[in-house]
């Protein structure tokens, strides 16, 4: 695939996500094994009895394309063609957009991706170690059920010191 003057590797051709169903055009060429049994329906075609009581063994065929669009890249060009850059980080940067965009615009919008994407991670780690944590003072509970209401209180204060030490925890390993 093409975009303008450069060749793009088909891991990007993929992120242009855009397809569209296509109709089968009534001068088709349909291979001759099949030529009998596809019948038109919809904008496809269907090789069996019924297309309203499908079978086991029956075929739906219909098409999509992604048409022509305007995109903008972030990339390294090589050439004539687009790569992923490496950096010197050992990250790598490859931004495509569909629709025309700037640059400050595309790296504002991966900025803020990945924020998003560190704080839900931070936060599900949070919750892990909260669970962790309970988990390990759970069996202090369980041993002192026996006792009427002491217990309860516990359970209770297990409950408390588990949220206390795991946000002390995840304070320390966030920062």
């Amino acid at each position: 695939c093409n975009l303008g003057g450069y060749s793009l590797p088909r891991s990007m051709v993929g992120m242009i996500d855009r397809p569209e169903a296509v109709g089968a055009s009534d001068d088709a060429t349909i291979p001759e094994s099949i030529r009998d049994s596809a019948k038109r329906h919809g904008s496809g075609y269907y090789i069996g009895e019924n297309p309203a009581s499908p079978q086991i063994g029956d075929m739906r065929i219909t098409f999509k394309a992604t048409m022509p669009t305007e995109v903008s890249v972030i990339a390294q060009q090589i050439g004539s063609s687009l790569r992923q850059y490496a950096t010197s980080n050992d990250g790598k940067i490859l931004l495509l957009e569909l629709g025309s965009h700037s640059a400050e615009a595309m790296f504002k919008e991966a900025e803020e991706s990945n924020e998003n994407t560190t704080w839900l991670l931070r936060g599900i780690g949070a919750g892990l170690m909260l669970f962790g944590v309970f988990l390990s003072i759970r069996p202090l509970a369980v041993v002192t059920s026996f006792i009427p209401f002491m217990g309860s209180i516990v359970a209770a204060g297990g409950c408390v010191i588990s949220l206390l030490f795991s946000f002390s925890l995840s304070l320390i390993t966030i920062s």
